[in-house]
């Protein structure tokens, strides 16, 4: 996708969507919302993962639930190796892509088919036998399927529906068998692959909160500094209590994102969003484990966490059904289109890509996103919006919080074109982005860890700055700041004379970032001087060293005094002798006059 030269259009005021201004309007050069991108192949080439970072992946999403350690690790060194070749390339200090990780609480999945097969047909109006037995792991078929939960008798009751493979399979629970197994109808048959999801409507998860599996997780996140842990099934207050618990105080932790998957997460919302650092709606799980009534509302439920988590100023991603059709078939559908735009109407961070056995197919979807991302996001800066999310503020608001709301304000009221903030934590920038500025914020950072993490908050550029120390506090800050304008001129998101706003720290002593100012571009892009193409095109053993240059010695004539009065007489001598000595005379004589008339 070319970029534009001239920088985004900026404007505070009233959206109507009515008003053909805006939806025909241009859209911006770049999207603001984050794109998850979940591996789940170990064997994925570099290429590949260099690729989805050029095409603009922010957070990779290891799927790894059902992998070995040594898995994990290859997946990990291959995207280290990536964000080291895609530095160098640009000629940055690090690429900024965040990585992520999931727990699998409760998540239920199938086994794998017997005689190896890769699908087997699931009739309509047939028994099948559930079984949380460990030996009927490989031996899944027809009439025997087994579901890796050891609460599953439990957790099932009898004319509960239970889906598999999303709508792929409905059964529906017939009857509880013994301690391991059940017997189920199956009321919509279709095909059953490796692994599928399993998932029951109205089902109370008996579970515990975190397993031995999960916590085994969460060591290997902080062992290698992954950057988010996504916790499926998160039920209660206390699976995050626990989790941060666990991490403690010591350790940097990583971003704790609470992924709703059932009817109990939405009991438990409002503590839940409060003690988490972001949230997720999983929609591959959520929408099959509601109960029937609620299962028509999905679109409501969508609207009432996305208002709930901006409320809070909580990042709200999205994942299940994010063109679904077009990552497994390469083929894009209208509804999927208009699922995307109304996420992002609903104040959308992010949204989380399933995994896809097609690399190709996965290119074309973010190149897809970048586009419609670009055209919507400036329908969202609404001047209507954003009063009303200053009048749903819970008072008292402490001091980095007023000031993050004086910035966005007067950055709005100014139609600045970008928010400068340096950070060390990446808070100041989390605090701006709660308020969601009209105008994109850049972070600038000496953290490659916050660095990593701003890439998951929507509308921020976080830039690596590795300068030398400057003598003062002030002018430490001041070269970072100049540092962001001149990225921000080089990518043209900036001309002369544009405002721009940032938010520092007045003083070195001052705990948080309280020092609002207004500024003007007064620098411009520098243009580059280039060598020609072919400068250094010539064969290097085919060139031949010129010969040395001699330096011819001049014999220079050396004339003597005898030599100069060689051929005169005598007389000739004292005759031009005397006459030198008259006309020095003469001369002297003239001078004196001139003197004495300037005298008188």
């Amino acid at each position: 996708m070319h970029e534009q030269a001239d920088p985004d259009i900026i404007e505070f005021e009233d959206v109507d969507i009515c008003d053909p201004k805006y939806v025909e309007g241009p859209g911006f050069r770049q999207r603001r919302s984050a794109i998850f991108v979940t591996f789940a192949d170990p064997s994925i080439t570099l290429v590949d993962v260099e690729k989805m970072m050029e095409t603009g992946m922010n957070v990779a999403r290891f799927k790894t639930s059902h992998s070995t350690t040594g898995d994990k690790v290859k997946l990990l060194k291959k995207f280290d190796k990536a964000t080291n070749f895609l530095a160098a390339k640009y000629g940055l200090l690090d690429w900024p892509c965040a990585t992520c990780i999931e727990l699998k609480t409760c998540v239920a999945n199938t086994g794998i088919l017997e005689d190896n097969d890769f699908e087997i047909v699931i009739r309509e109006d047939t028994d099948i036998v559930m079984s949380c037995d460990v030996q009927m792991y490989n031996k899944c078929n027809a009439e025997h399927i087994f579901v890796n939960n050891p609460y599953l008798t439990s957790d099932a009751k009898v004319g509960m529906i239970i889906n598999i493979g999303s709508d792929e399979i409905i059964t529906k629970c017939t009857a509880i068998l013994s301690a391991k197994t059940i017997k189920c109808r199956v009321t919509k048959g279709g095909m059953l692959h490796n692994m599928a999801y399993v998932c029951m409507r109205g089902a109370k998860r008996t579970r515990p909160y975190l397993t031995k599996a999960d916590l085994h997780i969460i060591k290997f996140a902080i062992e290698y500094q992954v950057d988010m842990i996504i916790i499926n099934y998160a039920r209660h207050i206390d699976t995050v209590r626990k989790i941060k618990r666990f991490l403690g105080s010591k350790v940097r932790r990583p971003v704790i994102v609470a992924g709703l998957s059932s009817e109990q997460g939405l009991d438990n919302i409002d503590g839940i969003i409060n003690e988490a650092d972001a949230i997720l709606l999983s929609r591959e799980f959520i929408t099959y484990e509601l109960p029937l009534h609620l299962y028509h509302k999905m679109g409501r439920i969508q609207k009432y966490v996305a208002a709930k988590c901006r409320q809070v100023g909580k990042p709200f991603y999205l994942s299940g059904g994010i063109f679904n059709e077009a990552l497994m078939t390469g083929d894009f559908h209208g509804r999927e289109f208009s699922d995307v735009t109304n996420a992002i109407l609903d104040g959308v961070t992010g949204f989380v890509l399933r995994e896809t056995p097609n690399v190709d197919y996965l290119m074309a979807v973010m190149r897809t996103m970048n586009d419609l991302c670009a055209s919507v996001e400036p329908l969202t800066n609404d001047r209507q919006g954003f009063f009303r999310d200053l009048s749903q503020l819970k008072m008292p608001l402490n001091a980095a919080e007023a000031s993050a709301i004086s910035c966005v304000f007067i950055a709005n009221q100014t139609q600045s074109r970008i928010i400068v903030c340096p950070t060390v934590s990446g808070r100041t920038a989390y605090l701006l982005n709660w308020l969601r500025p009209v105008n994109p914020i850049i972070a600038v950072t000496t953290k490659i860890r916050t660095e990593r993490i701003l890439r998951t908050q929507r509308g921020v550029i976080a830039l690596l700055y590795k300068g030398a120390p400057r003598r003062t506090w002030f002018r430490s800050v001041q070269a970072r700041v100049e540092y962001a304008i001149e990225y921000a001129v080089e990518k043209h998101w900036l001309e002369y004379g544009d405002p721009y706003v940032t938010l520092e720290k007045g003083t070195e002593a001052s705990p948080f970032c309280d020092c609002v100012r207004v500024w003007n571009v007064t620098t411009v892009k520098k243009n580059t001087v280039e060598c020609p193409e072919d400068y250094h095109d010539f064969a290097l053993n085919d060139f031949v060293e010129p010969p040395p240059l001699h330096k011819k010695h001049i014999a220079v004539k050396k004339h003597s005094v005898d030599d100069a009065m060689k051929g005169k007489s005598l007389d000739s001598i004292l005759a031009e002798a005397l006459e030198q000595v008259r006309r020095g005379a003469n001369t002297n004589n003239e001078d004196g006059n001139q003197e004495n008339i300037k005298t008188s």
